[in-house]
């Protein structure tokens, strides 16, 4: 049968709409079957590890974010003035929660609205990378379930009357004052 297949290949051609090929030493196949596969690929998106960010203060509802180090790097004026706009919003430092990110390097919003329980967050002065993106500072804005409030560093801020009301009309928006 091996010696008459040649003549048989013309039946298979008639029995079937696909061609036949003989592929090697009496080895047939379809087609269909050499035509090429279209694969499907993903971009590789690389991993970045999300930081591990250090709270200070007590666990509540609102988290005080800044570019310093710690509590003892705020300058006593810086302080005493966030002291008198948080009182005058019916808060207090020593009961708040506090992030310092003035000795990490890498970081983003993300790690933040991850790592903290508090419902709104007042940053000030710290790099754009640690804010939601398109917020401008004054504003609030609603994100992951956090409302957040941009502003000026506290130097800044004790220095510029409209910045300092924007901070103020900030607070009366968060706390209903």
């Amino acid at each position: 049968m091996t010696d008459n297949f040649e003549a048989d290949i013309s039946f298979l051609n008639a029995l079937f709409t696909d061609e036949v090929y003989m592929i090697g030493q009496k080895k047939y196949a379809s087609k269909a079957s050499t035509n090429p596969v279209n694969r499907v690929s993903e971009e590789a998106i690389p991993y970045q590890k999300n930081i591990d960010l250090v709270f200070s203060g007590t666990q509540s509802q609102t988290l005080l974010a800044f570019n310093f180090i710690g509590d003892d790097a705020i300058p006593d004026a810086d302080k005493l003035f966030l002291d008198q706009v948080l009182k005058a919003a019916g808060l207090s430092f020593d009961n708040l929660s506090r992030l310092y990110l003035g000795s990490h390097q890498n970081g983003n919003w993300t790690d933040i609205a991850a790592q903290s329980a508090s419902d709104f967050v007042i940053a000030f002065g710290i790099p754009q990378n640690y804010l939601p993106e398109a917020i401008s500072e004054g504003e609030i804005y609603n994100i992951n379930n956090k409302r957040v409030l941009c502003n000026a560093s506290l130097a800044e801020l004790s220095t510029n009357g409209n910045k300092k009301k924007m901070l103020w009309q900030g607070l009366k928006e968060i706390y209903g004052l």
